[in-house]
Order: C-alpha cells, then structure tokens, then sequence
C-alpha cells in the first residue's frame, strides 16, 4: 500500500511542478500559496519554510495534507503501522 501511495504522489509531484512551470507567478501564488524566488528556490508562508526546488515543496505539502487527512479522521497522536 505504502508503495502505490508513492506512486500517486510521485504523480502529483509531477503535475505540480509542470503546472508551477506553466502558469504566471501571480497564478502560481493563488492556486497554491507559495512565492517562486529568484534564486529558483519556494517559500511557503503558511509554513514559513523555504524549499530548494518546486518538487521538494510539492512532496512536503503532499505529505501535509497526508497528516492533516490522519489527523482530522483519526485523531492526532495515532501512531504509523
């Protein structure tokens, strides 16, 4: 299971990353919340992190939204399998 979890979000780590590269900077900070420097690196505001590259912060938020799923429908403090 945990490796066709992978998969789907190497899947969305691809999608996002084509879409950051095709849409304009103001786009990119509406849809997703993230501000594109010029050194190519993202920072997130809702995080307050700056990531190397438009993938590293797509797999970061991807796995946020994982935990925040757990959290919301399995309680906070459930512990991995």
């Amino acid at each position: 299971m945990a490796k066709n979890n992978h998969n789907v979000n190497s899947h969305e780590i691809t999608f996002i990353v084509n879409e950051v590269k095709r849409l304009e900077e103001d786009e990119v900070k509406s849809l997703y919340g993230i501000e594109l420097l010029d050194d190519g690196k993202v920072y997130d505001p809702t995080y307050s992190k700056t990531f190397d590259t438009v993938a590293e912060w797509a797999a970061f938020n991807l796995e946020q939204d994982d935990v925040e799923y757990e959290e919301h429908f399995y309680g906070q403090g459930r512990l991995e399998d």
